[in-house]
């Protein structure tokens, strides 16, 4: 006899009440689904132009915090880090938040403006598929085409005015930054200082490439060694761990997906907790007839883990179903880019293993406690 087996049969036995448990726990999971899935989309997305962009090491003020709240340093920096010898190639980009006026509608919303790189060694394949050439002639700009609805027509040919200066959109690319800006835009360098309406020295972000055969860590080392405390160094690794760990515990957008996670965690262990305990009272008289015939406590024990597992498993084979299809449906409506990853399900069947042992161990206790066959009969 396979407990198994038995444990099957108890959660076919009654299918209205098996389907009550299943929709308790399966919404708990794909609530933790949804959380953990819109959580790892915010982190992709917080540091989504990095990983437009081609570098070894990236060159930031003391006061950087993420990609939004950079602080500024002295252009100058960038050319010692270019005489200590190690370094092929610098460059330097900057990002400020400016006004795009929708002419149609008379409304002006926030949008960033991020200068590119000058030297396309430093842009990743993505953006050098842009028309770049363009943008030297006249005020083009690249827009972003995941930009929010309220900025109209994200079409190449429009003109917008971004702080007052008639701009022509030359080519779209895809970002999505929506709780930085409603959009954000790309521009040549000098087209920026006009937008801005100013010539500094100082850059938000130094872009470093290291001459061949030079070892990532070793020169990030010197370069810190060479360059004054105003400054900090990261690597492309660095920088977007950096950012993507201040959007989960900083953040209170990832503080709140945490929090639902953990209150989606205990929902399920409860309802699934009050299924085990319903369970044990529901067949003391199978558990009875099995004592008296010589079977010992954990062959008892066995068919509830195996119900407790096997409710645990279908809620967790329909959520995983379920978040498939709404995550492509989120990042089609909001541009969040949120995807089915092994992470993520191997996260959440982590979770789902977890809930189900508080629960177990409490059934278990319940049930040990009834094992008297006088008290069973």
């Amino acid at each position: 006899m396979n407990p198994f087996s038995i444990a099957w049969k108890n959660t076919l036995h009654d299918k209205k009440r098996t389907f009550i448990i299943l929709g308790g726990v399966s919404f708990s999971l794909l609530f933790i689904f949804l959380q953990v899935g819109f959580l790892e989309g915010g982190k992709r997305l917080s540091t989504l132009y990095y990983d437009y962009l081609d570098f070894d090491l990236i060159v930031v003020s003391k006061n950087y915090q993420i990609f939004a709240i950079s602080g500024d340093f002295d252009r100058t920096r960038l050319a010692q880090a270019k005489a200590t010898g190690i370094v092929k190639d610098v460059d330097s980009f900057k990002m400020s938040i400016g006004q795009w006026l929708d002419k149609e509608t008379d409304t002006k919303h926030n949008v960033m403006i991020i200068s590119l790189p000058e030297n396309e060694r430093f842009l990743g394949r993505y953006l050098l598929s842009k028309h770049l050439a363009e943008l030297k002639n006249g005020n083009k700009i690249i827009a972003d085409s995941f930009s929010s609805k309220a900025l109209g027509d994200i079409s190449i040919g429009r003109k917008v005015d971004i702080n007052d200066v008639t701009t022509e959109i030359a080519d779209t690319y895809k970002l999505g930054m929506f709780f930085l800006a409603p959009g954000s835009i790309l521009v040549k360098y000098s087209l920026y200082n006009q937008l801005l309406r100013f010539r500094s020295q100082k850059v938000d972000y130094g872009l470093i490439k290291l001459k061949s055969g030079i070892n990532l860590k070793e020169g990030k080392r010197q370069l810190i060694e060479a360059l004054p405390n105003d400054v900090k160094v990261f690597t492309k690794a660095e920088i977007i761990g950096n950012d993507q760990d201040y959007f989960i515990n900083e953040k209170p957008i990832g503080i709140i997906f945490k929090l639902g996670m953990v209150i989606s965690f205990i929902v399920g262990a409860v309802v699934l907790f009050q299924a085990l305990l319903t369970e044990v009272k529901r067949n003391l008289g199978q558990f009875a007839t099995l004592k008296a015939l010589g079977f010992e406590n954990g062959f008892i024990y066995k068919i509830m883990i195996s119900q407790a597992f096997i409710i645990a498993m279908i809620s967790y084979a329909v959520t995983l179903v379920m978040s498939y299809f709404i995550y492509k449906f989120v990042y089609w409506y909001t541009h969040l880019p949120t995807f089915l990853t092994l992470y993520i399900c191997f996260m959440v069947l982590v979770a789902t293993f977890v809930m189900c042992i508080i629960p177990i161990l409490g059934s278990l206790n319940k049930l040990r406690r009834s094992m008297n066959i006088a008290d069973l009969f």
